[in-house]
């Protein structure tokens, strides 16, 4: 059975339960990211999944077809949003899942004009790279050790999070931290990256803003990225990265660049 889209607002969530149930730790939400207006693929969405206390227990990137897939971490209920550079986020609260039937989730992203104002969204992961790199009037090979590409990434397979291919690249002036209570003492468990020029007024280390294809994330769900999902990361300082990100980059920022597969 095809599943129809159904739209309300920017949303599709269309659940559907196969008629044979499977084993409970095999199921996975599954589905497809497109654009509303024109009905095409968004590719390099981003899909997190969190619990009813926010905890993220879930986060997938769309391939070149707009597919994605989550495991499902229980029955619910469970808050699932989609964000991609140029759309506004679309949002499934409160939803319940039945661990024991495959489950369809799909979305429509409605265009967001403001985001789309004077910037020209690329696909291609090499033109997000190069995009970047211009506006900071960076070249690459002003980086050094601070530009980790595809090749390098592949290099360490056994690296269980970008903190682990940072640590590898041993990046002058970087530490990685793994924390529970950077944000809080109840929050979910996170990934900090400190750079030695990242410092307050008062002299209190900060985490380097963590940026996803051009959107600031949350540190919890840069410590669940997996490595293999990109296409690069780099590194800016403080000074480099408050010029495009403002204050909130002001202890230096992670850009990672999703790899999007055809």
């Amino acid at each position: 059975m095809n599943p129809a889209y159904v739209t309300p607002a920017a949303l599709v969530a269309l659940l559907i339960a196969a008629l044979a149930p499977s084993d409970t730790a095999a199921q996975r939400a599954i589905g497809q990211v497109l654009d509303q207006e024109t009905r095409t693929v968004v590719a390099g969405a981003l899909v997190t999944m969190r619990d009813g206390g926010g905890e993220l227990v879930g986060m997938a990137i769309s391939d070149g077809r707009g597919e994605y897939s989550i495991p499902l971490p229980g029955t619910g209920p469970f808050d699932v949003s989609t964000r991609a550079p140029g759309y506004r986020e679309a949002l499934a609260a409160g939803l319940m899942f039945d661990p024991d039937l495959p489950t369809l989730l799909h979305f429509e992203l409605s265009p967001d004009p403001i985001q789309l104002e004077g910037i020209e969204i690329e696909l291609g992961a090499e033109t997000r790279i190069a995009r970047e790199l211009a506006w900071l009037g960076l070249r690459a090979v002003d980086l050094g050790d601070r530009l980790v590409t595809r090749d390098e990434i592949e290099e360490r397979q056994t690296a269980r999070d970008i903190g682990a291919v940072l640590e590898w690249q041993q990046i002058p002036g970087a530490r990685i931290a793994r924390t529970e209570n950077t944000y809080g003492s109840n929050g979910p468990g996170m990934l900090c990256v400190y750079l030695m020029r990242g410092r307050t007024a008062a002299g209190r280390e900060r985490c380097a803003l963590t940026v996803l294809d051009g959107i600031p994330v949350q540190p919890d769900v840069a410590e669940m990225m997996d490595p293999a999902d990109l296409e690069a990361i780099i590194v800016l300082n403080p000074t480099e990265a408050t010029q495009r990100f403002g204050t909130a980059a002001g202890g230096g920022a992670v850009l990672l660049f999703s790899r999007v597969r055809r």
